[in-house]
């Protein structure tokens, strides 16, 4: 793939966006008609919700590519549910709901986080969030569960083990953890989930504290054995130095350290897939 042999020249400069278009055609366009977050980034460069009003920062345009990256490859129109573990304040599924409002989010975390998560959403979205107190008692996903987003603890995702999961994302948390805590998150998500996305430091991060292990690209395909690796690109951050000015000169850069994953369950059906992708 071009982008893999060109990565020392994209590590070594910032290119402006004409310039990664033209080269490395990336997945991202900010032109895109219809396109909700852009059309309120380019314009009003906050984000407006009842009363209360906040700045876009270039963290957010990093959840936006990452979403633009699964959108190029997968419909958003015909994924229903989707798992995020370890979903943080809740902003990765901000941008994803307010571009596909119908879709079911299950959200897990450990509980002070999720307490951060569900504010900010309620905020966001209001009364389609099934907030911790009453998703912490659920077995199961309500019959009724469309558009709506489940504050869930860590400790209810073997629950996932009976649902029809469209898409598993996990973005920056699995190389913090244990493996065998990755290996038994996996297992569930091997038995339910159609699709997986991850970004993550895939020659694994640096042992820490706690965590013995370094999780690699080879133990993720070890633990979901029942997938196949579609794609594995260089993940694309905004330069946070130039995002006051992004609107005229947006300057991406490669993270040769995070790559950014998607897989495919063995024998699933493409009807969610857009393009034909050899397996890498």
């Amino acid at each position: 793939m071009k982008v893999l042999n060109d990565i020392k020249l994209l590590d070594s400069m910032l290119l402006d966006f004409d310039k990664v278009n033209e080269l490395y055609k990336p997945v991202w366009f900010w032109e895109e008609a219809g396109s909700r977050i852009t059309n309120e980034i380019k314009k009003h460069k906050y984000i407006e919700f009842g009363d209360v009003r906040r700045s876009y920062f270039s963290s957010d345009i990093d959840y936006y590519l990452q979403y633009k990256y699964c959108s190029k490859h997968l419909d958003f129109d015909k994924i229903k549910i989707v798992v995020e573990l370890g979903s943080g304040s809740g902003k990765q599924v901000e941008i994803i709901k307010k571009e596909n409002p119908k879709i079911c989010f299950l959200l897990f975390d450990i509980p002070p986080q999720l307490y951060i998560c569900e504010q900010y959403l309620k905020n966001v979205f209001g009364d389609c969030i099934i907030g911790y107190e009453t998703s912490k008692r659920l077995n199961e996903l309500p019959s009724k569960h469309e558009g709506k987003i489940f504050i869930l603890p860590a400790f209810k995702f073997p629950m996932i083990e009976n649902i029809e999961v469209d898409l598993f994302w996990n973005s920056s948390s699995f190389q913090e953890m244990h493996i065998d805590c990755v290996s038994n998150y996996l297992n569930y998500v091997n038995k339910s989930a159609k699709y997986v996305f991850l970004n993550e430091v895939m020659q694994g991060k640096k042992p820490r504290d706690i965590v013995y292990n370094k999780i690699t690209l080879q133990d993720y395909i070890n633990f979901l054995i029942n997938f196949d690796l579609l794609d594995l690109s260089p993940s694309w951050s905004i330069e946070h130095n130039y995002f006051d000015d992004f609107c005229n000169l947006f300057k991406p850069y490669s993270n040769y350290l995070y790559k950014w994953l998607i897989m495919r369950k063995k024998g699933n059906s493409c009807s969610l897939w857009k393009s034909k992708l050899d397996a890498i």
